[in-house]
Order: C-alpha cells, then structure tokens, then sequence
C-alpha cells in the first residue's frame, strides 16, 4: 500500500512539474510525509529517478520486519524485487497478485 501511495505523489508531483521526483522532492511538495526518511510499517523506502522514469523500492528494515522486497514503476504495479533473496522461489520481478 505504501508504494502504491508514492505511486499516487509521483503522478500529482510529475503533473505539475513534468518530471517525477525523488523520495526529498515528493516530501518538499508535502506529497508524502516525513515518515518516509525512516522505516515505515518495516520498511525503508528508496526512489531512483532517471531519463523520465522512476523506480520506487521497498526493502525489509531487517529480517525480522519483512521477508520480501517490492519496488513500482510509472505503470504503478507492484512487484517483487528482483534480488532471488529478497523475492519468493521463481517471483523475482513479476507483480504481486
């Protein structure tokens, strides 16, 4: 749901702006709130942005916070990461269902 959430700023913050932001931009735009610098429900969250495109990640903050590890696109569907160990057997990369 968190990503989901970063997903929604990106889309406010790139219309008004033209391009998406990193995880400081969508804070300074009050898009997403401070909680977000730290780990969040057991997570810590990361944005890379680049040519047009961003990615949203999502990696446990330790292991016993969370098994998996998820990231988002611009399409804003989540999926697992694509590190084999922070993924289910045969997962890595394809979206949660």
């Amino acid at each position: 749901a968190t990503l989901k959430t970063i997903s929604a700023a990106q889309v406010t913050y790139s219309a008004a702006g033209g391009d998406y932001g990193t995880l400081a931009d969508l804070m300074g735009a009050r898009l997403l709130d401070d909680s977000f610098t730290g780990v969040k429900a057991g997570y810590r969250y990361f944005i890379e942005v680049s040519s047009g495109d961003y990615t949203a990640m999502a990696y446990p903050a330790n292991t016993n916070a969370g098994r998996y590890g998820y990231y988002s696109l611009p399409d804003a569907v989540v999926r697992y990461s694509t590190n084999t160990a922070l993924a289910p057997s045969g997962q890595a990369g394809r979206a949660l269902r």
